[in-house]
């Protein structure tokens, strides 16, 4: 195995590892009636998020050009992974996945002890399409891409 590979591994799997971490801290902070809720929303994140990245994020936070609407977000080009081949590029995916559900698992110690889980359960998907998705092809692929690069 190239050191390179091994080395995305290894960080895909500490960043995977943050989400448990972070649900046992943020459960820790809450009150006893909501720990279970708290745990809930963190482990929630590593179940949506991935299938929504898989599914229809991965082709819209990775795909494009930069030009007209694709400065601002990609295309569907690779819906479900399709044409994603080799090694490289899936570790990519699996480490770019980790990121995307560690990120509405910080957002659930802002709501801590104020949102249902029913209402957690529509939020996370939502928001992990509208707003991180678009963030993430703008740092990486779209119109700020390179813009601060001396």
């Amino acid at each position: 195995m190239e050191g390179n590979t091994a080395w995305m591994l290894i960080s895909t799997a500490l960043v995977l590892f943050m989400v448990p971490g972070l649900a046992l801290f943020y459960g820790g902070m809450v009150r006893s009636k909501n720990v279970l809720n708290m745990l809930n929303m963190n482990t929630y994140c590593l179940g949506i998020v991935p299938l929504v990245w898989v599914l229809v994020a991965f082709s819209l936070g990775n795909n494009g050009d930069g030009d007209g609407l694709e400065a601002f977000i990609g295309n569907l080009d690779a819906l479900g992974l399709k044409d994603v081949k080799g090694t490289d590029a899936l570790i990519a995916v699996a480490f770019s996945m980790t990121f995307a559900a560690i990120t509405p698992a910080l957002i659930a110690g802002a709501v801590a002890d104020r949102m249902k889980f029913s209402a957690w359960a529509i939020f996370v998907p939502i928001w992990s399409l509208i707003v991180y998705t678009p963030v993430f092809y703008w740092v990486y692929v779209g119109w700020h891409h390179s813009k601060l690069d001396p």
